[in-house]
C-alpha cells in the first residue's frame, strides 16, 4: 500500500509568543491603547502581551485600574493574553520602610589601638539610587579586638568582643565609632556597621505583602496573570566604579532567618568570614559558605509567592515569569541581587535575557516543565532581532521581544514596519513549535559547577573579587567555549546534585530532571556539601563517566575530604576537555539533532533574501532532500518513515530520490506520513 502525506495546520502553537509593552506617563495620558493592539492583531502572530511600567508610572499608586480594565478587555477581544509585570515596591519609586523591615549593607573598618585609642568613620559607598531608597539608620553590629598575626588571622585566645566599649556617633549616613582601650595597646580593632535603606529586606514579609496587595487590587482588571522580572534586592553600584569591595547584605529579618536555619549568629558569622584564629581556617570556610548559601534564599521567597498566587487564582496553565537573570554573570553582583537562583525559580519555561550563553539556557530548560527556552532580548536594529530568532530556533530557544513603545533601550518592536518584517521569521519558527512536546538538543555532556567554590575564594586572597566571589574560576566561559566548538552541553549548579535533581540511571547515564547525559564534567568541587561529595563517590562506584576540574580537599563546613577517590578522574586546568571525555561534536551546521532524533536546521539568509536553500540529510540510512526557506526539521523512524516534517517555503521534498512534495511557489508545510 502506498503511503501518503498528511498535512497539518502550520500556524497553531500553544506556546506563548511574547511582546513586552512599555507603559509610560505619555502613553497613559494619550489613552491610545487600542491602536497598539490593533497593530499586533493585524500584522503579527504574537499572542501574549506583558505590560511593564516605565517612566512616570507607579502601579502601587493604584490609579491605573480603569485603563487596565479597558486594555485587557480589548486585548481579549483580539485573542491576546495579557499579563501585568510587577516590580518590587520601592525599586523605582520612593517608599517608607521601617528599620525593622529594611535591608542593610555592612561597612567595615579596622585599625590598631595607638596611645590607648582607635576610631573609625563608616559610610556605605555602593547604594545606587539614594533618592529612591534613602538612608534610614546606622547600627554598630560588632567590634572585636585581637592580636593580628596577618590579614584575616589573629593569635589564638586573643579575640575580645569590645562592642559595648564603643562610643557611637551618627551623622546622617556616616557613623563614627571610637574606643578607649588603654589595656589593649597594639591590638587591632575590627568594626562592622549596618547601614539601613528604605527597601524591604527580602527575608521580611513586607515585600510579599506589597505584592499580594497590588495583585489583589489589579486582579479585577481581568489580567491573565502577573509576572516578575529580575526580582532582586536593592541595587548597588558596581564595585569597579571605585576601589573598595561591595558591602555585604544584612537585615534584621535576614539575621533571624539565618539563626533559624543554622543555629548560628549572623553577626558572628560575618566576623568569621573576615577573621579566624591561627590554625582554625575551618571556621572561616564554614562562615563564608553558610552566609552565601542562606543569603541566596532572599529573592526566591518572593518568586515562590508570586508563582503560587498565579496558580491559585489563574490555574495551572498560568504563565509564570519572567527571567531571574539580572547581569547574566555568575561572577558579578548577581549573587547579591538575585541569589543566582536561575535554576530554582518556579517557571514552566526556562526564561533568560540578553542572549545569554546557550549552556545556561539548556540547563534551565532541563528543569523546566516545557523544553523551550524564552530569552528576553532588545537591540537597536531589526536585523539583530531577526538574526537572533533564526539562530536560536533549532536549539529550542524563542525570543521575548523587548519592547513595544521602547524609546530608551532599543527599538520600538510594536510598529507596523517591525511587526510586518519580523512576522516572516516568526512564521517559520512557528513550524517548529508543532514538534510538541518539544525535545532539547541531544547533549552528551552535563556541566556542573560548584556553588560553594564560586562563593569562596579562601585561602587565596588574590582570587577574591570586589563582589566577594572567587574570580579564578572559569565557569560560564568554559561551558560556552565547549558549545561554540560544537560540544553541546547544559550548565547546572551543584544544588541540582544536592537536592536530587541530578541522578544516575540504571544505564549509567546522568539524569537531570528526565534529560539524559552520557558524561558529566564537575567544575570546581572545592567546599562541596557533604551530600555532594558522597554522591560523587557513588557515581564513581557505579562507573559513571565523570571528570572533575579543580581540587577537593575541604567540604562545605571546612572539614577535610579524602581526595584520593577522585584523583583518577581529576583533570588539569588546561586539559583538553573534549579529548579527555571523548566528546562528539554536533554534526549539523546551523542546527542540531534533538534528543528524540529530530534534525532541525534554520537559515536566516534565506528568509532575509526571500530565496530558497537546498538541504540533504541522511537519517537512519535514508536520504532526505529539500528546497526550503527558513527552517527544515525532520523526524523519521528506523525504516525511514516520516514521523513529522516541517519545511518552510517548501518547493520540493524528496526521500531516497523519490519526490514526496513539489510546489514551485513554495509553501510552509507541516506533514506526517500515514
Amino acid at each position: 500500500m502506498t503511503s501518503k502525506l498528511i498535512f497539518h495546520d502550520c500556524c497553531s502553537s500553544r506556546h506563548p509568543k511574547i511582546q513586552y509593552w512599555f507603559w509610560d506617563k505619555e502613553l497613559v495620558e494619550k489613552k491610545d491603547f487600542s491602536h497598539q493592539l490593533d497593530l499586533l492583531a493585524e500584522y503579527s502572530d504574537f499572542n501574549t502581551v506583558i505590560i511593564t511600567e516605565r517612566d512616570g508610572i507607579n502601579l502601587y499608586e493604584k490609579n491605573l485600574l480603569p485603563a487596565f480594565s479597558e486594555v485587557v478587555s480589548y486585548a481579549h477581544a483580539k485573542g491576546l493574553k495579557i499579563y501585568l509585570q510587577l516590580w518590587p515596591n520601592g525599586q523605582a519609586h520612593p517608599i517608607k520602610v521601617d528599620k525593622g523591615d529594611a535591608i542593610a549593607y555592612i561597612s567595615e573598618h579596622e585599625g590598631a589601638v595607638t596611645n590607648g585609642t582607635v576610631s573609625f568613620t563608616h559610610a556605605c559607598t555602593h547604594i545606587s539610587n539614594k533618592e529612591v531608597n534613602p538612608h534610614i539608620a546606622n547600627c554598630l553590629i560588632s567590634a572585636h579586638a585581637f592580636q593580628k598575626m596577618q590579614d584575616g588571622v589573629y593569635a589564638p585566645n586573643t579575640c575580645l568582643d569590645v562592642t559595648q566599649r564603643a562610643i557611637v556617633r551618627n551623622e546622617g549616613e556616616t557613623c563614627s565609632v571610637s574606643f578607649s582601650l588603654p589595656e589593649l595597646e597594639g591590638y587591632t580593632v575590627y568594626t562592622m556597621v549596618a547601614h539601613y535603606y528604605s527597601y524591604a529586606d527580602l527575608f521580611a514579609e513586607r515585600m510579599i505583602d506589597d505584592f499580594r496587595d497590588v495583585m489583589d487590587y489589579y486582579r479585577s482588571a481581568g489580567f491573565d496573570g502577573f509576572v516578575l522580572d529580575e526580582m532582586r534586592n536593592l541595587a548597588t553600584i558596581p564595585p569597579w566604579r571605585n576601589s573598595t569591595p561591595c558591602e555585604r547584605s544584612y537585615g534584621d529579618h535576614f539575621k533571624r532567618y539565618f539563626h533559624e536555619k543554622t543555629g548560628k549568629s549572623l553577626d558572628k558569622t560575618l566576623f568569621e568570614m573576615r577573621y579566624c584564629a591561627k590554625d582554625d581556617e575551618q571556621a572561616k570556610i564554614k562562615a563564608i559558605n553558610l552566609y552565601f548559601d542562606l543569603y541566596r534564599h532572599s529573592a526566591r521567597r518572593a518568586e515562590d509567592f508570586v508563582a503560587a498566587y498565579n496558580i491559585k487564582h489563574f490555574g495551572d496553565s498560568a504563565f509564570l515569569g519572567l527571567h531571574n537573570t539580572f547581569h547574566n554573570s555568575l561572577h558579578s553582583d548577581e549573587i547579591f541581587m538575585t541569589g543566582c537562583n536561575w535554576w530554582e525559580v518556579p517557571r514552566k519555561y526556562a526564561q533568560t535575557d540578553e542572549d545569554i550563553a546557550f549552556p545556561v539556557r539548556m540547563g534551565l530548560a532541563c528543569q523546566a516543565e516545557e523544553s523551550l527556552c524564552i530569552d528576553m532580548y532588545y537591540d537597536t536594529t531589526e536585523a539583530a532581532f531577526a538574526e537572533k530568532v533564526m539562530r536560536d530556533a533549532p536549539f529550542g530557544c524563542r525570543t521575548h521581544y523587548h519592547a513595544m513603545n521602547d524609546n530608551r533601550y532599543g527599538i520600538n518592536t510594536g510598529t507596523k514596519e517591525f511587526l510586518t518584517n519580523i512576522r516572516a521569521y516568526e512564521q517559520k519558527i512557528t513550524l517548529l513549535n508543532a514538534f510538541d512536546p518539544a525535545a532539547l538538543p541531544k547533549m552528551e555532556l552535563l556541566v556542573v559547577f560548584g556553588f560553594p567554590a564560586l562563593c569562596n575564594w579562601y585561602p587565596h586572597k588574590e582570587n577574591k573579587t570586589n563582589y566577594e566571589l572567587n574570580g579564578a574560576l572559569d565557569i560560564q566561559k568554559r561551558a560556552n567555549r565547549l558549545w561554540n566548538a560544537g560540544y553541546l552541553n547544559a550548565l547546572a549548579p551543584s544544588d541540582a546534585i544536592d537536592d536530587g535533581r541530578i541522578t544516575l540511571d540504571a544505564d549509567g547515564r546522568f539524569d537531570y530532571c528526565g534529560h539524559k547525559f552520557e558524561k558529566l564534567l564537575y567544575l570546581y568541587p572545592q567546599y562541596a556539601k557533604p551530600v555532594t561529595v558522597e554522591k560523587l563517590r557513588s557515581f564513581l562506584k557505579q562507573n559513571a563517566d565523570l571528570r572533575i576540574l579543580g581540587r577537593i580537599d575541604r567540604d562545605f563546613f571546612g572539614a577535610a575530604v579524602d581526595s584520593r577517590d577522585f584523583e583518577a578522574v581529576t583533570l588539569e586546568e588546561t586539559a583538553d576537555i573534549p579529548a579527555s571525555l571523548q566528546l562528539s561534536a554536533n554534526p549539523i551546521e546551523n542546527g542540531c539533532v534533538l534528543a528524540d532524533g529530530t534534525v532541525v536546521i534554520s537559515s536566516y539568509d534565506s528568509v532575509k533574501n526571500n530565496a530558497s536553500e537546498n538541504i540533504s540529510l541522511e537519517i537512519n540510512g535514508h536520504v532526505f532532500e529539500a528546497e526550503y526557506q527558513g527552517v527544515f526539521a525532520v523526524k523519521a523512524d528506523e525504516s525511514g518513515k516520516i514521523v513529522k516534517i516541517a519545511c518552510g517555503g517548501c518547493k520540493s521534498l524528496r526521500r531516497d530520490g523519490r519526490t514526496l512534495f513539489a510546489d514551485e511557489a513554495g509553501q510552509d508545510i507541516l506533514v506526517s506520513e500515514s
